[in-house]
């Protein structure tokens, strides 16, 4: 098992948006196929100054398995 986190990268100021999320995989060695979707309705985004993303952070050590 493998657990994701991404980052939604916003501009100054707050907004509200509804957004969906789908997980993809292979289930029993199929085919790729959407496992799962969910939507998170009037989701409040707001910049986080606290937090930095440098460099080639966000790319490195990705691997096809």
């Amino acid at each position: 098992k493998r657990l994701f986190m991404s980052y939604i990268l916003v501009g100054d100021g707050e907004y509200t948006t509804n957004a969906t999320f789908t997980v993809r995989g292979k289930q029993n060695g199929g085919a790729e196929q959407d496992l799962f979707t969910t939507t998170f309705r009037d989701l409040k985004l707001k910049r986080n100054s606290r937090t930095n993303v440098v460099g080639n952070i966000v790319n490195s050590g990705l691997s096809s398995n």
